[in-house]
């Protein structure tokens, strides 16, 4: 029983996302190595990656200033 009890505490475990929470319209770098990375923004508390269709050097210069970097 106790197995089986160790097993299903495992399960639901595995089940559940652990997701950390953050502040509508915060920008960070996913996986930075120095100073660059895969840009993230909070949507609805949230983190989720940007897509790079219409992106420019104007929305690369504002991400940097708000991470703290000297712009693009």
């Amino acid at each position: 029983k106790m197995l089986q009890f160790v097993f299903l505490i495992l399960l639901l475990s595995a089940s559940v996302q652990f997701t950390e929470s953050c502040t509508d319209g915060s920008v960070r770098l996913a996986n930075p190595s120095l100073s660059y990375g895969a840009v993230e923004a909070c949507t609805n508390g949230s983190w989720g990656s940007i897509c790079s269709d219409f992106w420019n050097n104007n929305d690369a210069s504002v991400v940097c200033k708000q991470l703290g970097y000297s712009p693009y």
